[in-house]
């Protein structure tokens, strides 16, 4: 079975969206702001509607709580927003913005990337970032991932 050609062509959007991020999560790394990719919440405005609602869907958590966006990136939170200011009002001077390339004949604009530090704090498990460490009495240390797989 073969894939759809508009398909590809967003999947193929994706990587390069990914691509700017690690871009832009090293300059990070660089100056320190984070040390770890997991330390990090990825901001992101894509100017092309289609793409960006594939990106926001792929901010949704599955049923098996599987955020895909932020495991795609290996960071500890991925959020779409709507413009490119909000990328900058986030994330300030870590932002990376770009054209990305055709692909099947299908340009997707400009893609605004921006990085900042993951709130909350580190599960002594998965080592992601988590408003919600804290909230289990039992397991104080663990995330809302993590709780469930232990008890």
């Amino acid at each position: 079975t073969s894939l759809d050609p508009t398909e590809v062509a967003l999947l193929d959007a994706v990587i390069q969206v990914r691509e700017k991020v690690n871009k832009i999560l090293e300059k990070a790394r660089t100056d320190k702001v984070i040390g770890a990719g997991l330390e990090a919440k990825v901001v992101i405005h894509a100017e092309n509607a289609e793409l960006s609602k594939r990106l926001s869907a792929m901010t949704t958590e599955s049923s098996a709580a599987v955020d895909e966006l932020r495991y795609l990136f290996i960071v500890s939170e991925a959020s779409v927003v709507s413009s490119s200011d909000e990328v900058g009002a986030i994330c300030g001077e870590y932002i990376l913005e770009g054209k990305l390339g055709e692909a099947e004949d299908a340009a997707f604009g400009n893609v605004t990337v921006g990085v900042v530090g993951a709130k909350g704090a580190k599960c002594e498990r998965c080592w992601n970032y988590s408003v919600h460490v804290g909230d289990s009495k039992e397991h104080p240390t663990l995330c809302e991932r993590c709780v469930p797989v232990i008890s």
